[in-house]
């Protein structure tokens, strides 16, 4: 025992591992790796979440307003005006028709006429056709233009322009009068004249009575 003490200072610091008693604990630290906190987990999956919802974000966006603009870009709104004469008004017939609108979607359509004969406002579907009908009661009208704004609730929204234009003036046609018959005259006969004969003198004419008692 003395010996052993009696050592020098580097010789007991060298003394070889194998002949001092190991804990299991040493062994364990060897021969296993030690997992990672609990902590370190929920970071590890809350930043993969992130990423994971910066990329799927964008790209569920992009398909969805691309599917929304080709739904849209397929709307048709269809508005039409024509112009006649009624007696001595100009008549305006402004019609609407929208197609190609998904089932269930409605649209609100306002129209604006710069010259204040057309304005209107009405809600419209699919297919379904939208008519107004104005007696100007004038025989002539200026030009005008009509503005639609279309809005549908499906995000939908689109502005058309209609112009209308009287180009002759409405007037009542005054009648033409009737032609008055000529009669036909009647021919009246001139009766011939008749010939009057002159007598000439007569001569040697002997009178026969016989009751006549001469003087």
């Amino acid at each position: 025992m003395n010996q052993l003490f009696n050592r020098p200072l580097d010789q007991q610091v060298n003394t070889p591992s194998h002949s001092l008693p190991q804990s299991p604990n040493s062994f364990q630290g060897q021969r296993f790796y030690k997992k990672p906190p609990s902590k370190m987990r929920v970071k590890i999956f809350g930043v993969l979440a992130v990423v994971l919802i910066l990329i799927a974000l964008p790209v569920t966006v992009l398909l969805s307003r691309q599917q929304q603009k080709y739904q849209q870009s397929a709307h048709t709104p269809q508005p039409s005006i024509t112009t006649a004469c009624q007696g001595a008004g100009v008549v305006l017939t402004a019609t609407y028709t929208i197609t190609n609108v998904p089932s269930g979607v409605t649209c609100q359509v306002a129209a604006t006429d710069s010259q204040n004969y057309l304005n209107d406002s009405f809600s419209i579907t699919n297919d379904k056709t939208h008519t107004k009908t104005v007696n100007t009661n004038k025989a002539t009208i200026q030009p005008g233009v009509v503005t639609y704004t279309t809005k549908c609730s499906d995000g939908f929204t689109k502005t058309n322009q209609v112009s209308y234009q009287q180009t002759k003036a409405c007037i009542i046609p005054t009648p033409s009068p009737k032609p008055t018959a000529t009669p036909t005259p009647t021919l009246t006969m001139t009766p011939s004249p008749t010939a009057c004969i002159t007598p000439g003198q007569v001569t040697n004419v002997q009178v026969s009575c016989p009751d006549c008692v001469s003087k």
